[in-house]
């Protein structure tokens, strides 16, 4: 009996510390906030937009936006720039400013934008239906270079994210 109870005490206990370890782990630093000051809206609203860099003139609000769409290109997925048409282009990021992506999917595939800084995920988009949009958000509290990529295309769908002041 003595036994019975100790190994149920033991798988219990043993629970409880993998779901606050799980948890712990998972736990954003602020709420909708992840590492390096990023942030994202997984639900992403479907915002339709074909500005590639505007920013507005109030520093104490200011904020920046570009776009990116999915394209099937020769049966193979990359990210384009719709007012220039590059495939996987160069992003240009402002730090400490509010930066929107808006993500256009027309292909008949599922899409998921991913920023990465040193191979750590900082933001996502969340899934993005065939024929729908989305959008990411991200506010880098620095200057440096991070890498984007599509979560079920990643070798051909990814490109560089350069972050200035």
């Amino acid at each position: 009996m003595k036994k019975h109870v100790a190994s149920r005490f033991s798988f219990t206990v043993g629970i409880a510390i993998l779901s606050l370890v799980m948890g712990l782990s998972y736990f954003p630093l602020q709420y909708d906030h992840y590492i390096f000051g990023a942030y994202s809206n997984p639900a992403g609203p479907t915002v339709a937009s074909s500005a590639v860099s505007s920013s507005t003139g109030n520093t104490n609000d200011s904020s920046s936006s570009s776009a990116l769409d999915a394209k099937e290109i020769s049966g193979v997925y990359r990210w384009v720039d719709p007012s220039t048409g590059s495939e996987n282009p160069e992003l240009n990021l402002k730090a400490n400013t509010n930066n929107t992506i808006q993500i256009q999917n027309p292909t008949d595939a599922e899409h998921e934008l991913i920023i990465e800084s040193q191979g750590n995920e900082v933001a996502t988009s969340g899934d993005i239906s065939p024929g729908s949009s989305g959008q990411l958000s991200i506010r880098p509290n620095s200057t440096s270079a991070l890498e984007y990529h599509c979560e079920y295309h990643p070798e051909t769908m990814k490109g560089t994210i350069s972050v200035t002041s």
